[in-house]
């Protein structure tokens, strides 16, 4: 096996895929608008593929309007649990969706229900497909409960040091919403935020270490909504000039009000289009839903380092350099010759247990148990045989470390590279042969299918008249 290859990707029941980002869209808003990019329904704004599905029943007005939505939840829930089905149906690795107000799935529990919901189904209908629980991030809300402590903010934070006053809260977070007044009781219903003291422009008498901007409406610091942003609530476009002028305005006179603001977090999916500005005007971090979204399906994605088999890891002590370089890096505190040596064989002991127990741990179908014993006791051996090999060579080397000469030194070089070479032979030969064994067990499975389609011919034939 080379070294830049993946060995997991050959383990029965991985397939990491393509990943891609499921999105949850509101019924019956945005079908004929131009979106930005940075808007989550542009796929400009993704590094990855988006995927869509709609979800019945839930419109912006319902997410707008706390009490009608509370008492929907079954059939928010029958809705949701439909489109996520779809979403991982069709490969979705994370899902988000195309509205911040989306949270209310989470402060209710209906998204995690959904998921699960879905996730029984669909291993209910194909048993054989091994489908993929996805993460679930539906706004930039999600992340304020953990980076509240990040700043100071909390119950618990507050317990530590001198204890602050209402009159002197300091706001630390800045929220950018859609929809000010819906925002506001969102937030005092997730269980993770409870103690979290919430303010508004509009009410700056209250003070709090959360500062809710409702776009929509007069926590706009010049007494009213933002000019151009109506667009969001109706579904049509918006016109960027006007908007991002707008937004730059109100971020500069919100950091010179709340100078001690250290993170904002975009929760109206189309104000990502205007994260930077933000960022820019009020030289804070922002969390829109893009980089959120991001996030959550990298969490499916490999790293660009290669996480190698044992054989590819003998491998890398081929010469001098390349072995302090490797063992300095991955054996950090092994100094001895012997105890690198006795990392590696444990390794490789470990490596041939492993595929050892995943050849035996193949369950047959009827019909076949003689043959697979046969399969079964050849690889065995086969198994044992290499193992012993192994061991053989591994000891051969250990005996003769501790008296081991310096002038001896090159030789010990040559001699692991000679056994890395062998047991990099041994591993492709033993996989060879499980491929076919494999192979062959899958044959007659296939004929065992046709058999059973013949019999059941036959019998239907006989029953007839």
């Amino acid at each position: 096996m080379s070294t830049d290859t993946k060995w997991y990707q050959v383990m029965p029941g991985f397939d990491q895929g393509s990943p891609k980002l499921g999105v949850l869209r509101l019924k019956g808003w945005g079908e004929d608008y131009l979106s930005l990019p940075g808007d989550i329904d542009d796929e400009r704004s993704w590094a990855y593929p988006i995927i869509h599905e709609v979800v019945e029943k839930v419109t912006f007005e319902l997410l707008c309007n706390p009490t009608e939505f509370k008492k929907s939840t079954e059939t928010v829930l029958e809705g949701v649990t439909v489109a996520v089905q779809k979403l991982i149906k069709r490969g979705a690795n994370a899902l988000i969706a195309n509205c911040g107000l989306f949270m209310w799935l989470h402060a209710v529990g209906i998204i995690e229900a959904a998921v699960d919901k879905a996730m029984d189904q669909l291993n209910l209908q194909n048993p054989d497909h091994k489908y993929r629980r996805p993460t679930v991030m539906l706004s930039s809300l999600n992340m304020l409960p953990a980076y509240l402590p990040t700043l100071g903010l909390g119950e618990q934070q507050r317990g530590v040091g001198p204890k602050p006053s209402e009159a002197n809260f300091d706001c630390r977070v800045v929220v950018f919403t859609s929809n000010g007044d819906s925002c506001m009781e969102l937030l005092k219903s997730v269980p993770q935020l409870k103690g979290c003291k919430l303010t508004r422009p509009s009410t700056p008498h209250i003070k709090g270490e959360v500062l809710v901007v409702g776009l929509n409406a007069n926590d706009v610091l010049d007494g009213g909504p933002l000019r151009g942003f109506e667009a969001v609530a109706e579904g049509t476009p918006l016109v960027y000039s006007v908007v991002q002028r707008g937004v730059e305005k109100v971020a500069k006179a919100l950091k010179e009000a709340y100078p001690s603001i250290a993170l904002a977090i975009v929760e109206c999916t189309q104000v990502s289009s205007f994260s930077d500005t933000i960022r820019c005007a009020m030289d804070v971090d922002v969390i829109d839903p893009i980089n959120l979204g991001t996030s959550a399906l990298e969490l499916s994605v490999d790293h660009k380092f290669v996480q190698d088999d044992p054989a590819s890891r003998l491998m890398q002590v081929k010469d001098k350099a390349e072995q302090a370089k490797q063992l300095k890096l991955s054996l950090g505190r092994c100094e001895k010759l012997d105890k690198v040596v006795e990392v590696y064989k444990a390794e490789v002991k470990e490596y041939n247990s492993e595929m050892q127990k995943k050849l035996l741990s193949t369950q047959p179908e009827e019909g076949q148990l003689d043959d697979l014993e046969k399969l079964k006791d050849i690889n065995a051996k086969e198994i044992a045989a290499l193992m012993e090999t192994n061991k053989k060579q591994w000891d051969d080397i250990v005996a003769e470390i501790p008296n081991l000469p310096e002038e001896a030194q090159r030789s010990e070089e040559r001699n692991l590279e000679k056994i890395a070479k062998q047991h990099q032979k041994n591993f492709a030969e033993m996989r060879a042969q499980h491929a076919m064994n494999f192979a062959k067990m899958k044959e007659m499975r296939q004929n065992n299918e046709v058999r059973k389609e013949q019999i059941a011919l036959l019998r239907k034939r006989q029953a007839q008249p």
